[in-house]
Order: C-alpha cells, then structure tokens, then sequence
C-alpha cells in the first residue's frame, strides 16, 4: 500500500453550510495546524481575504493554530517569477477546504508524486482539544492488522482503523512499547514483533502515531510519531 494510498482514508470532503437569519449564509471560521510529513516546508503562505499570511510548515510537531474560513478553498502559494509587467506571480502547492464537520484539523501536507500540485494534503482529527489529558492518538495506515502494548496497555487495530488512549501513567522517563503485525492479511496468520523500544514520557504533552508500510520491505511498518502541547482548547469557530 503506497504512503499516499494509505493517508487518503483520511481525508474528507464533506460542505456544509449554515443559512442566517436574513437567508444567506453566514461566513464561519475554524483554526487549523500544518505539519509536514517529510522536511520543511519554508516560504509559504496563504491568504486570508486578502491579507497574506506567511509561515513554515514544520516536520517535528505541527505549527501553532491559524484561522480561515469554513467551505472555502484554502489555497498555499510560493512566491513565482515576475510577470511582463513587474508583478509578483503565485505558484499554488497546495489546495484544500475546512469543514464545519470537522474543526481544528490537523494539515498534513504529503509530497505529490505526480508534482502538481506540489503537495497532497490530508487532514487528521487529532481528537485532543477539550481535554486536559495527556493523551496518544494512533492511525494504522499499514496493510496489517496490529497489536500493540503501551506499557501495560493492550491495543488492537486492523488497517485504516485509528485508536486513541490515555498516556501511560509511569513514573521513570519512558515507557515501553510493542508492536506486532499479523504476517497473513487473511487473518489466519501467526503474529511477528516487529517494533519494540522505549519512549520517553514527559507530562503535558501528548502523541500522534502514524504507522505505516515500510517501503521495499514487506511484513515490515514504519512508525512515526508528532507531539502537541496538552490544553483545554475553547470551542475555536466563529
């Protein structure tokens, strides 16, 4: 299953829209992050109306929260060359829409193997705000069915299906964790460990866990993990 393939279980498309008062339909805004699944991406920026909004798409933990509107295309440029008459060109890398079914998204932005647009985006529930837990939020975009251990919890989870679950209350430095895949897709097969380490815990935090096929080695996954800043979160549409 191609990483792309994996991450498009996740994306959503869904329009909604909410009549005023006078008949037509009132503008609405939500907060959004980005997060880069490979390096940095710099010298980016959108429009909000029209004021530029500049920022770096991180890859270690996503950016802090920005606003747009609701069911409108969000769109992310690069500067592009001057044209014929002196003015600043735009390069679009990437287009997507917020939706009021789904607030305070997480944008993570994939590199498009096609090259136009430049980058795919997929945005992901996190399931973190209003809450003062520290939580882990784990997706499994393998082909596999898992079963894992966070010290001493016991998770299962098939492929496409998403799991999340209290940080594990330790008090050393790092928990353990486990991961097993089962090695035929059928069900009927027998059960490999194929990740086993030591994370580090530090309170107030929590994760977000991607794992997913490692390329060129079959019965073989890829864990990646992303931490955000614990907090209770207000309701963020306007």
């Amino acid at each position: 299953m191609s990483l792309l393939k994996a991450f498009s279980i996740l994306s959503f498309s869904l329009i909604v829209m909410l009549p005023a008062t006078s008949g037509q339909t009132t503008p609405m805004r939500t907060t959004f992050t980005v997060l880069s699944w490979d390096k940095p991406i710099r010298d980016v920026y959108f429009l909000d109306g029209q004021e530029r909004i500049d920022i770096t798409i991180p890859n270690g933990a996503p950016s802090a929260s920005y606003k747009h509107l609701i069911d409108v295309p969000l769109t992310f440029y690069r500067d592009g060359p001057l044209d014929a008459e002196g003015k600043q060109t735009r390069i679009a890398i990437a287009t997507t829409k917020l939706s009021a079914s789904a607030l305070d998204p997480l944008l993570l932005f994939l590199k498009n193997p096609d090259e136009t647009p430049e980058y795919n985006i997929v945005a992901v529930q996190t399931g973190f705000q209003n809450t003062t837990k520290d939580l882990y939020r784990m997706f499994n975009l393998s082909s596999y069915n898992l079963a894992a251990k966070f010290d001493d919890e016991k998770l299962s989870l098939e492929p496409g299906g998403d799991i999340t679950f209290n940080s594990p209350d330790v008090e050393g430095p790092n928990f353990g964790v486990m991961i097993a895949l089962q090695t035929d897709k059928d069900d009927t097969g027998d059960w490999k460990l194929v990740y086993k380490t030591f994370w580090p815990y530090r309170e107030g935090r929590s994760g977000i866990v991607f794992i997913t096929d490692r390329d060129g080695r079959p019965g073989q996954i890829s864990v990646r993990r992303f931490y955000v800043a614990t907090q209770k979160a207000a309701n963020s549409i306007n």
